[in-house]
């Protein structure tokens, strides 16, 4: 055969399988890769990495004379191939109705790039003059996760510090069991922006004065339990009666509240309602999550940086004779004190149109792809390894394993894939020369995952393409500063769509609705997983399906429904309505 079967019976065998009857031609084929320096043939791994795993594999499969059925069983294999065997093309037959379609159709849609309505909702933060009580003590909160996890920590401190009349220490980032960032505040966020602009609402401390110096983030870790000022297993989106319940006794009593998470990896996020909340505290969130937040400067000016080369490569492929003449326009960040440019920028009419690029942010790394509980078509080895990491990270295990992959997919609770991304989007009409960037990081499957997007968008630009490794160097050790990088590209994108759900895309939706609006597709991954699953759907029926089915989910402001997030959903917690005018 070749290959071995993986998912192979020894019942269906007819013989049993000895060493010399073993096929050896997967180890033939690295050797032959090895001299040719191709490893394409099995990723981008040399020989000795794949005799390394048949040996594992033989080593703990108790016995090397059993059936390749038998042999797939042990753990060492699963992990080891289930993490480097590219990924299976699927699709093929509407990627070849595609490819037919567009080799015999002209189409230009002129509305792609136009903003969304407004429906007459503006920005509105509110700078409030309500008087604080005398302080409390001083509220220390520890924040863990990705970085928009971290950003929505932050921002509910705030909220609470506020609340319980206490100062504010700075808060603390754990370093994450999955992001691996040690970096702390002042190497994200500009800390003198951030105590400057809330002065005159609470007070904020890089340090806990000396009475209190006993108090440090290593005092908690895994131990906040047996801390007496220490609140843990705080329940998600708990009540401000709850806060008011809880935290003033223990600032009363020991000078210090703490807000940790369970264990060291973990901290306190979305540990605050949107309901119910007094209108001070609400708008003082809101200003923390649009103002108070800023990156430091060196991330603001690479951003910039990436944002000019992206558009200039954008101007350069779609009109090259005014590329020699013309320099990509600033991002819009770059004109905070010009105000009239600045929403000229945000709404889309400003200067020539040519330089126009769009914004994926694909997460699609082992971690969302194994807490999705989601099958990729890996077979028993991907399953089983992707269980294994679920039991690693989350302890408490993962309540959508309860569910079968084929009905999570169904309910479009599944990621899409990068290919599944660039038939969306080029089944609402863009072209095969759009520029893109695309914001990811480690994807499961490796470079074969992309090689569909990039056929489908060959101008696939990522900070990695647009900048030098000596360029990034002061950015690549930390997960954190990357995906700062690439929220403020993404942010500046004329049209921006995520794969999946999460605390980046949420915060910058709302971003991009509070400042715009810009245009935001939302993909209806419900709708996609049934056009996807008819084998023999036309492309023009499929274009056709998900242009009308997407209307409604490109970015235009709504009001946010009871426990939707302020994050994602502004309106009207951050923003007013202007009243219709009457016609006539």
């Amino acid at each position: 055969m070749g290959r071995f079967s993986w998912g192979a019976s020894a019942k269906n065998r007819d013989m049993r399988v000895s060493r010399k009857d073993i096929p050896t031609s997967p180890v033939q084929e690295e050797a032959e890769a090895a001299k040719s320096g191709d490893y394409s043939t099995k990723g981008t791994l040399p020989k000795y990495v794949w005799v390394l795993g048949l040996f594992v594999t033989a080593l703990f499969a108790y016995s090397i004379e059993v059936t390749p059925a038998r042999i797939s069983n042990a753990i060492w294999f699963n992990h080891l191939f289930s993490e480097y065997r590219p990924p299976r093309r699927t699709h093929m037959n509407l990627t070849h109705s595609r490819k037919s379609f567009l080799s015999k159709t002209v189409r230009d849609p002129i509305d792609l790039w136009s903003p969304p309505p407004d429906n007459g909702w503006k920005p509105c933060l509110i700078h409030t003059d309500f008087e604080s009580g005398s302080d409390n003590g001083y509220l220390q909160v520890m924040c863990s996760g990705g970085l928009f996890q971290i950003h929505i920590c932050v921002c509910n401190a705030v909220a609470v510090a506020k609340l319980v009349n206490a100062t504010l220490l700075i808060p603390y980032f754990r370093k994450s069991l999955v992001w691996k960032d040690p970096s702390q505040f002042g190497d994200i966020y500009d800390t003198d922006h951030f105590i400057a602009y809330f002065e005159k609402d609470l007070r904020i401390v890089r340090q806990l004065p000396e009475e209190y110096a006993w108090s440090v983030p290593d005092l908690y870790a895994e131990r906040c339990l047996e801390r007496p000022n220490c609140l843990t297993y705080v329940r998600k989106h708990s009540t401000m009666n709850w806060y008011l319940e809880k935290v003033p006794p223990l600032l009363q009593t020991h000078g210090v509240a703490v807000l940790d998470g369970p264990t060291q990896y973990s901290g306190w996020d979305h540990k605050l309602t949107f309901e119910g909340l007094p209108v001070h505290i609400t708008q003082l969130r809101c200003r923390a999550n649009f103002e108070g937040l800023q990156f430091v400067p060196a991330i603001q000016e690479f951003g910039k940086l990436l944002v000019n080369r992206i558009r200039a490569k954008s101007l350069a492929v779609q009109s090259p004779n005014l590329a020699p003449q013309m320099t990509a326009p600033q991002p819009w960040w770059s004109t905070q004190n010009n105000e009239e440019t600045l929403s000229e920028m945000l709404s889309g009419n400003s200067g020539d149109q040519v330089h126009r690029y769009l914004g994926l942010h694909v997460r699609f790394e082992k971690d969302m792809i194994a807490h999705s509980a989601c099958y990729y078509g890996g077979g028993r080895a991907e399953k089983r390894a992707l269980a294994a990491f679920r039991a690693k990270i989350w302890r408490g295990g993962v309540s959508k394993t309860r569910y079968k992959p084929e009905a999570l997919r169904m309910n479009g609770s599944c990621p899409l894939t990068p290919d599944e991304m660039g038939l969306l989007l080029s089944g609402l009409g863009f072209p095969i020369s759009t520029p893109v960037y695309m914001a990811s990081k480690n994807l499961y499957g490796g470079v074969a995952r992309i090689k569909p997007l990039k056929e489908i968008f060959p101008i696939l630009e990522s900070k990695y393409t647009l900048a030098s490794t000596k360029e990034l160097r002061p950015f690549l050790p930390y997960s954190h500063k990357l995906a700062a990088l690439d929220f403020l590209v993404l942010l500046n994108s004329d049209v921006f769509m995520s794969n999946a759900a999460g605390n980046f895309p949420n915060v910058l939706s709302g971003q991009r609705t509070f400042y715009g609006p810009r245009k935001s597709i939302h993909a209806d991954k419900r709708l996609l997983a049934h056009l996807f699953s008819k084998s023999s759907i036309s492309w023009l029926e499929f274009s056709s399906q998900v242009t009308e089915g997407h209307l409604s989910r490109l970015g235009s402001p709504v009001r946010r429904m009871p426990k939707y997030s302020i994050f994602r959903y502004p309106a009207p917690d951050c923003m007013c309505q202007e009243p219709k005018q009457a016609v006539g």
